[in-house]
């Protein structure tokens, strides 16, 4: 029952990680054992520390802050940052770590939630929050290769940057609005749809990113 939930998202980093053909696949064992690591601590916090219960608001607007907060974007965007400030690496090689740092900690974080929410058996959660979860990272981790590849210290060059940071981070974000769709019980034609255009957004942007990319080097 559990297999597509527990296999999407490491299959995606080991993607991501063997498509890197100019980087070994070893040297991101370090960011994503980070992940593994950092992940179980802090879903141990909350589970011993941090009252739960996804149920509890009927506010749409909390829901999502509170996804955002304790699942979502803001705990990815910490260990990242994180990392990115410890590592004495170049820039390229900290973004490169950005899948597998990212989707690492959330194999963990997205499995705690899943198995700890009352619905835990429901389609959404078992299949389409993984299988978002396995396309948006990878496809914002090429916005964010761009970013840093475009980046120039003038107006423009950090314009450039700032949007393409802003967009990963909507995308990412995307996720957590579309899983409150489900959690409301909004229209399953609307939560569906804007899940199949968030998936084929993160296959696209990463599929046609990393073809320019290559083509560029090449």
């Amino acid at each position: 029952m559990y297999a597509f939930l527990f296999l999407a998202i490491p299959a995606a980093a080991v993607w991501y990680v063997f498509s890197k053909k100019n980087r070994p696949a070893q040297t991101f064992i370090l960011p994503a054992l980070t992940g593994i690591f950092s992940a179980t601590v802090y879903t141990i916090i909350l589970k011993f520390i941090v009252t739960l219960n996804e149920n509890v608001t009927d506010s749409y607007s909390d829901y999502i802050s509170m996804i955002t907060f304790r699942y979502g974007l803001i705990p990815v965007l910490i260990i990242c940052a994180a990392f990115f400030l410890i590592s004495k690496d170049t820039v390229e090689y900290k973004t490169d770590c950005f899948v597998p740092l990212a989707l690492s900690f959330q194999e963990i974080c997205t499995g705690y939630f899943v198995i700890g929410n009352q619905e835990k058996n429901s389609f959404f959660l078992l299949i389409c929050l993984p299988a978002l979860t396995a396309s948006v990272y990878p496809g914002a981790a090429a916005l964010l290769s761009k970013a840093a590849e475009l980046f120039e210290k003038t107006a423009a060059g950090i314009a450039k940057t700032c949007l393409l940071v802003l967009s990963a981070m909507a995308m990412i974000l995307m996720i957590t609005v579309i899983q409150a769709l489900w959690f409301f019980n909004r229209p399953d034609a609307l939560y569906t749809i804007l899940s199949a255009v968030l998936f084929a957004a993160g296959i696209f942007l990463t599929v046609f990113l990393k073809k320019n990319q290559e083509s560029e080097e090449f």
